[in-house]
């Protein structure tokens, strides 16, 4: 006859397991490099209306930064992977379920069956908390995530922002130096007029040419280093250069920010460092990573029961068990003194970088004063001097007093300065990006720029969280 019991195992092996099945994802390289390239295209339109595409200002360069930048798209996956696992709660131990037979041999004449039923029952009740300390770790590993990413979208924002000032001042200086080659053009021609009148000789009209040829070739290097830049901005924010349009030249760019000081710089520096706000996110999960290997020392309470009967008999046995390990030799030393060796390591690691941003930003801070003295001394002395300069030997040059070499001098000189104060604009705005990059937010905004482009970063240390 069928006993109930035997139902048992083949109830077991007939319950489906409750798990996910596998779905394959196959990475095809000509697939992804079409949805980049349409990606690239929709993000700004080739025409607005059959019209030229208008200057893309920093706003709009911010919004796509943050759509389709290449460099955030790894840190927005693992946020997004970190913050899977942080929603799945850490779950009860599976209980354990064994039966089978009891097989009897050399019984009695008349015993009851050969075969009884045996069925065992048990399960694990975690004592220590460690459930919950698990489910805070994954709290945490999702917001160092978070951290890690919120940190790279505003450090890509600072070099967008480095990169945007810096494609206006390679248009600045295109334009200076289209100037100046217009401005070398005229020099020949006067020296082939002063030819003509005797004025000047075959070797000072090769030497204009020459002068001339040579600014030429600067116009094309600048010209190569302006597309340079158009690409590398394009490559920033996931579009094709070709979809940025002309900068705006006469964009006005942060040179003259005032700098807060530098004790006030150093304590924006500590709150918004981005590396800082990461080992900040890195320190807090290593303390919660501490207390479940310390919460791990202690065993589990395992409960257990059995129904079996003895072959041979009739009667029924129902036992009931009440285990736990003896925590003697094994109490989870290692992981606990591994645990806190990382958050020593943290530690250290969040000293020395907050050491190394103060004293890189001690240097910024002097550099940027040096730059911003410099471009004054240009801008207020040396080029009002050097166009008076050259007003002088024109008119003298007109008049038949000076020579086409020393005419030809004083030009050369005022060429070079035009060069030089845009160099230190150059200098000076990189300064002053340097500065805000190692601050880790920007200290002054471009004209329409949106402050909301920046994203903030949780600064707390969440000693909540630790209590």
């Amino acid at each position: 006859m069928l006993r109930w019991y035997w139902l048992i195992p083949a109830a077991l092996l007939a319950t489906p397991p409750a798990c996910v099945s596998y779905q394959a994802e196959p990475l095809i390289p000509a697939e992804v490099l079409a949805e980049i390239e349409a990606a690239r295209a929709a993000a700004v339109p080739a025409t607005r209306g059959g019209a030229e595409l208008a200057p893309l200002d920093l706003t709009h360069a911010a919004a796509l930064l943050l759509e389709f930048g290449p460099t955030l798209a790894e840190a927005r996956a693992e946020a997004a992977a970190a913050g899977a696992l942080a929603e799945t709660s850490t779950p009860l131990p599976n209980p354990r379920i064994a039966a089978g037979p009891l097989i009897g041999y050399d019984l009695a004449p008349g015993s009851a069956g050969a075969v009884q039923p045996f069925v065992e029952f048990g399960f694990s009740v975690p004592l220590s908390g460690r459930r919950g300390r698990e489910d805070e770790v994954h709290d945490l590993e999702a917001r160092l995530a978070e951290t890690r990413f919120l940190a790279e979208q505003r450090r890509a924002y600072l070099e967008l922002r480095d990169r945007f000032g810096g494609r206006v001042l390679a248009r600045r200086r295109l334009l200076v130096q289209a100037e100046v080659v217009a401005s070398a053009r005229k020099s020949v021609d006067l020296t082939k007029r002063l030819l003509e009148a005797g004025g000047a000789s075959s070797l000072d009209l090769g030497l204009m040419e020459i002068e001339a040829a040579e600014q030429e070739g600067e116009l094309l290097a600048l010209e190569e280093g302006a597309a340079n830049a158009s690409a590398q901005l394009a490559g920033l924010v996931g579009v094709h250069p070709s979809r940025l349009g002309e900068p705006n030249a006469d964009l006005e760019l942060p040179l003259l920010a005032v700098l807060p000081d530098l004790v006030a710089a150093k304590e924006t520096l500590v709150e918004n460092h981005l590396d800082l706000a990461v080992l900040r996110a890195r320190y807090a999960l290593a303390e919660q990573e501490l207390r479940l290997e310390v919460a791990r020392q202690y065993p589990d309470l395992d409960l257990g029961a059995s129904w079996q009967g003895d072959p041979g008999d009739t009667k029924k046995v129902l036992g009931l068990t009440l285990g736990i390990a003896l925590p003697v030799f094994d109490r989870n030393e290692q992981g606990i003194v591994a645990a806190a060796g990382r958050r020593a390591l943290v530690r250290a690691s969040y000293e020395a970088t907050l050491s190394q941003a103060l004293a890189a930003l001690e240097g910024a801070c002097a550099a940027h004063a040096l730059a911003g003295q410099r471009r004054r001394l240009i801008e207020s002395v040396m080029l009002p001097r050097a166009e008076e300069n050259l007003d002088l030997a024109f008119r003298a040059i007109q008049a038949g007093t000076l020579d086409a070499l020393k005419y030809l001098e004083v030009e050369r000189r005022l060429r070079a300065l035009r060069t030089a104060a845009l160099q230190a604009d150059e200098d000076l705005f990189r300064a002053f990006s340097a500065i805000e990059r190692l601050i880790g937010r920007p200290l002054a905004l471009f004209p329409g720029e949106a402050a909301a482009g920046s994203p903030e970063i949780e600064t707390q240390r969440h000693e909540e969280d630790e209590r």
